[in-house]
């Protein structure tokens, strides 16, 4: 889990999933007029290629 708040950021592991629990992330943004075109765009630039990703030459990262 990762908040924030003003200029505050937090994290926390949170529960682990259960056997046959969908695996699946979710997003909140709570505020008002957020600028919604922006915001999307710095998160398409977070997306991650794992076809592409160098599995190996990470592995004792894991």
């Amino acid at each position: 889990m990762f908040r924030g708040v003003h200029m505050l950021m937090g994290a926390d592991e949170g529960a682990a999933w259960k056997d046959g629990e969908p695996r699946e992330s979710r997003m909140v943004f709570i505020g008002r007029d957020l600028p919604k075109d922006p915001l999307l765009q710095g998160l398409e630039q977070c997306v991650a290629d794992v076809d592409a990703f160098n599995w190996e030459e990470h592995a004792a990262d894991r």
